[in-house]
């Protein structure tokens, strides 16, 4: 009974939401309890729940759409089950929230709602709900929204019905509160945007009744139609059939008279006219009117200004092509080329009206064009049939439930298709967890797409034969489907490996992203490119000439050059040549004296020196407390030269722009003067560019020969991606090769992430193909981490904050089909000085047609941190953060040129970004401090709480240890997980004396940031391996990113709005 009460209202659309609600559980409740499964009350709801379990979004109902259709046998068609397959991926993979309908919604939030179901091809749903919110509220959105919804349905009176609504509730409200008063500026503006917008729609749709209206609200609101009032031009012209016509004017001399013809002629004649073209079903319908239709086009165009015009004349030619197309013998290829043409142009044209209001009026006309043409197609059969390859690639494993089918598909014509979705199955085995999309496939082209499914191999292990759903647009035509078959085989992915030489359970990962490549222990074949930087060195240092100046490579941080000074060590190898390779992180000209950093620099020379040539142990570095220092540090390279003879010393210095301030100018004269005396050589290298290093010590004879490195070239990407896994069985198609290089630019640090993902994911999945989709998948991800920009290309250390600023503002002008922008554009945006900037610093490179961001990523990147929201959101909650530091291990690391109470600043700020910092500790023993109390005070005045063991400790403790502040740190972090318990936990470190606290806390679900010095020393690699590991288990039980980060400590201590180069 509740289920024949509730039906008519619920199929009429206009019950209450809850009505539907209600509804379907009844429906539930009578299949779950019926004993006959022939019993009218049974019959009745089954083709109830049929008809309406999809307009629910929630997973579950399409479910129990899909088990009653399949259970009932009932005859669904095919687009439907598509349609329904569709839906339940979209809302698995994005969660409609239905908002309550007691609620208050302002206009934005109702609209965003409506895209939300709209998209999804929800509009029964959409008009329910938006019917009972508007009931309940009258509210005049919810009844616009209303009436478009209905316009949709074609339910005209309904439409109608809701947009008089609006008007006569205003008339009624304004009418009282006037008291008689003719209507304030503020009402007529109030109502003309709803009257206008009934007008519109009597023309748009011929609806009768239109001069009913008119009487109506003309005598009711005669101050609409006042044509001294410019607002009301637009409601004139829509009405101008109905108005009295105005007394005649005094006829103008010829000489006087305008070319153009009277304001609101075009518009009374496309009123005319749009009640013919609502009649045209084909092309002989069309031609009757071809002639009409071109001079009015002519009305239009003679008073519009250029660009509108040349539209117009474009629509124009549209539409005598169109109208000659049923009678032009063309052979089927000259068809096929005219219908693709003609497909572009009437997109063209549809953009033009759309934007253009001088050909608002056209509207129609191309609409009209649309229909005839899809009519001419379809009964044609000429659009585009993607054809499938028979196979898929690579084949399924029998190990694994999750994985994926991988299709190769070509795209015969004519024209591109867009918006491509697959899924398949086979009934028993296969079973697609999400379609495989394609954005576009263009003209005669083959792409390879991926399409995630569940499998149940069949213990026999014979070949499926699967059935692939395919939706796509052809330009204007919309949701085109077919239906293939193509055969999957089983793979044994032990036995696919053990045929290819690997004797492990998974395909070995050569690939590093957070270190410099290291070829004792890296895989040799991962360095590709740079030629023309090799090519350097053999031209001078190879054949035994001095280079002159020294050579310096700099480029922004991550792009390879501590791999490259590693290249050229091996390069120089070759010949009689000793290269070491000197690492200045440590040095700061800012706190030390010249003495203490020439001490630094040749200590370190020695290290490096005395493990290649340990006969070389008796030399000493340059004392700290020298008095003639320069003196010592020349006899110092003198000494080291005259023992190695005949062998040559080339000293590769990395981040040597540490090396350069104004108190070291001695010392880079004595390189300059050590360089060209032959004692040693020098390659250097650093993120500074050399006008910068040049600027930081003016006075300095030290020159530089500047070498920029830049990101590889897709032909190196591709070596880069292939020769590692060369004869490992894995394949890297050319197009998936053509992603990463979109994707990263040729960035080498995203190119090495992308490949190391890629890889993890074929083995997660036991595949053997790399695909396109895996690379934007995966690279969608990584956009989504601020750590994977933050510590490259998007810097602080590279760029300063009004670059940051530019670079944003750049990617706001760039749109879903405009990820160009001119030249001239970019400029009057961010100027033209800030253009070169950008370009130096490889946030943005020239191309074809103007400028661009470099790489697809770093657009995503932008652009979503253009959409966050400004304030922390409601809901999820902010997240806890707390922050600890070991003190002692931390001070040596603060990048010179930032005073130590900023960096300890600026690490809260880090901290801060990750969301609610609840604890901040900071730890040392004051005995391994030069000046503990200064240290205590810059700490607690950034804002840190600062743990040192007691007094009474360290007078009963006289021996200094290392792991007194690593016990202090470790108490803290236990004490704030048992009262705080942050959700992530920062460990700002310098040993692994925390691994099992921080074992420990990932065992509780907590998320561990560590910071720490990234470059290559056996701290950092152990962290490293640790991380890699975390990072592919969880990888493997099926979570988007890892739990366990290590991030590089100068990023964290250098301030995010300096104004570092």
């Amino acid at each position: 009974m509740a289920l024949n009460v509730l039906r008519p209202g619920t199929t009429s659309l206009k019950a209450p939401f809850s009505h539907l609600q209600f509804a379907l559980y009844c429906s539930i409740r009578i299949i779950e309890q019926a004993n006959n499964r022939d019993g009218k009350a049974y019959r009745d709801a089954l083709p109830f729940l049929a008809e309406h379990l999809p307009l629910y979004p929630d997973p579950l109902c399409y479910l129990a759409w899909i088990m009653i259709t399949h259970e009932a046998e009932i005859e669904v068609e095919f687009g439907m089950q598509l349609r329904v397959l569709g839906k339940l991926v979209e809302v698995l993979a994005s969660p409609i929230t239905m908002p309550l309908l007691t609620g208050r919604y302002s206009d934005q939030e109702l609209t965003d709602f409506s895209q939300q179901l709209l998209t999804r091809g929800l509009d029964k749903t959409w008009r329910i709900w938006i019917y009972d919110y508007a009931e309940r509220t009258n509210v005049f959105k919810a009844w616009e929204l209303y009436s478009e919804a209905c316009e949709r349905d074609a339910d005209l009176d309904g439409a109608e019905k809701s947009l008089r609504r609006i008007i006569e509730t205003q008339i009624a409200s304004a009418k009282r509160a006037a008291r008689g008063r003719p209507l304030s500026q503020q009402d007529q503006f109030r109502m003309r945007g709803n009257v206008n917008r009934l007008f519109a729609f009597y023309r748009r749709t011929n609806f009768p009744g239109v001069e009913e209206a008119f009487k109506h609200y003309y005598r009711l609101l005669p101050e609409l139609w006042n044509r001294s009032e410019r607002s009301n031009s637009y409601l004139i012209g829509l009405t101008s059939t109905y108005l009295p016509q105005p007394s005649p004017q005094p006829q103008q001399p010829p000489s006087q008279q305008l070319s153009s013809p009277p304001p609101g002629v075009p518009s009374v004649v496309w009123a005319r006219l749009y009640q013919e073209l609502m009649g045209v079903q084909d092309i002989q319908g069309l031609n009757p009117l071809c002639d009409r239709l071109l001079a009015a086009i002519d009305l239009v165009a003679n008073a519009a200004p250029r660009d509108a015009r040349d539209a117009a004349e474009a629509i124009k030619h549209l539409l005598r092509r169109v109208c000659a197309l049923q009678s032009a013998r063309l052979s089927s290829g000259n068809l096929a080329l005219e219908t693709k043409e003609l497909n572009n142009a009437l997109h063209q044209s549809r953009r033009a009206v759309d934007s253009m209001a001088e050909l608002k009026d056209m509207g129609a006309l191309v609409t009209t064009l649309q229909k005839v043409f899809i009519a001419f197609i379809e009964s044609q059969k000429i659009y585009p049939v993607p054809q499938l390859q028979p196979d898929a690639l690579g084949g399924l494993p029998l190990d694994v439930s999750a994985s994926a089918v991988v299709l190769g598909i070509h795209n015969p014509g004519p024209g591109d298709i867009s918006e491509m979705r697959l899924t398949c199955q086979d009934g028993e085995a296969i079973l697609a967890t999400a379609p495989g999309v394609i954005s576009a496939i263009p003209e005669d082209t083959e792409r390879i797409i991926t399409v995630p499914v569940q499998t149940t191999p069949p213990a026999t292990g014979e070949a499926a034969d699967c059935t692939v759903l395919m939706s796509y647009h052809w330009g204007i035509l919309r949701d085109l489907t077919s239906e293939q078959h193509v055969r999957v085989e089983w793979l044994n992915f032990g036995e696919y490996l053990a045929q290819h030489g690997i004797h492990e359970y998974e395909f070995p990962n050569p690939y590093v992203f957070d270190t410099a490549l290291d070829f004792s222990r890296h895989d040799r074949r991962l360095f590709q490119g740079r030629e023309n930087e090799l090519a350097l060195i053999r031209t001078f240092f190879l054949s035994g000439r001095n280079s002159g100046a020294p050579l310096y490579f700099h480029g922004i941080r991550k792009v390879g050059k501590t791999s490259l000074l590693e290249r050229v060590r091996q390069e120089l190898l070759l010949a009689d040549i000793l290269p070491i390779r000197v690492d200045l992180k440590g040095i700061d000209p800012q706190s030390q004296s010249p003495v203490q950093v020439i001490n630094s620099l040749t200590e370190k020379i020695l290290t490096e020196l005395r493990t290649a040539r340990p006969e070389l142990a008796d030399i000493t570095p340059v004392p700290p407390d020298h008095g003639n220092y320069l003196h010592a540090a020349e006899t110092f390279f003198r000494a080291v030269a005259e023992r190695l003879h005949p062998t040559r010393m080339v000293l590769l210095l990395d981040e040597f722009h540490l090396l350069v301030s104004h108190g070291t100018k001695p010392l880079l004269d004595l390189i300059r003067l050590v360089h060209q005396r032959d004692d040693a050589w020098f390659i250097m290298s650093g993120w500074k560019r050399p006008e910068i290093i040049r600027e930081a010590c003016p006075e300095t004879e030290l020159s530089l020969q500047p070498h920029a490195i830049d990101f590889l070239p897709m032909e190196t990407v591709a070596r880069v991606l292939r020769e590692p896994m060369a004869n490992s069985g894995i394949e890297i198609p050319d197009e998936a090769v053509e992603r990463v290089q979109l994707q990263t630019a040729g960035n080498p640090y995203h190119v090495a992430k992308l490949a190391w993902l890629s890889v993890n994911r074929l083995n997660a999945q036991h595949r053997t193909i790399i695909t396109p989709h895996d690379i934007d998948e995966l690279a969608g991800l990584l956009a989504r981490d601020e750590g994977n920009f933050g510590a490259s290309s998007f810097s602080p250390l590279i760029l300063n904050s009004d670059e940051q600023r530019a670079a944003m503002k750049f990617s706001r002008l760039l749109s879903g089909e405009q990820m160009v922008l001119p030249i001239a554009q970019a400029m009057e945006a961010i100027g033209s000085q800030m253009l070169i900037q950008l370009e130096q610093k490889y946030l943005i490179e020239k191309c074809p047609g103007g400028v661009r961001l470099r790489g697809k990523m770093l657009t995503t990147y932008l652009q979503n941190r253009l959409n966050a929201p400004e304030g922390p959101p409601l809901q999820p909650t902010a997240k806890s953060v707390g922050i600890f530091v070991d003190v002692e291990n931390i001070v040596s690391m603060i990048p010179s040129g930032v005073s130590h109470q900023d960096a300890w600043k600026n690490l809260l700020v880090y901290a801060e970004g990750f969301g609610r910092v609840v604890a901040h500790w900071a730890c040392a023993d004051p005995r391994n401090l030069a000046d503990p109390e200064r240290v205590r005070l810059d700490l607690e005045t950034a804002g840190f709480d600062v743990s040192f063991p007691s007094s009474e400790y360290l007078a009963a403790v006289r021996e200094r240890r290392k792991e007194e502040a690593d016990f202090l740190l470790i108490e803290r972090i236990s004490d704030e997980q048992e009262h705080t318990d942050p959700d992530i936990f920062i460990i700002v470190a310098g040993d692994r004396d925390y691994y099992p606290r921080i074992s420990s806390l990932l065992d509780r679900g907590r998320t561990i940031r560590i910071l720490a010095d990234t470059s290559g020393n056996a701290l950092a690699n152990l962290y490293r391996d640790i991380t890699e590991k975390r990072r592919k288990e969880r990888f493997v039980l099926g979570f988007p990113e890892t739990d366990l980060f290590l991030d590089d400590i100068r990023d964290a201590l250098s301030p995010a709005g300096a104004s570092v180069p």
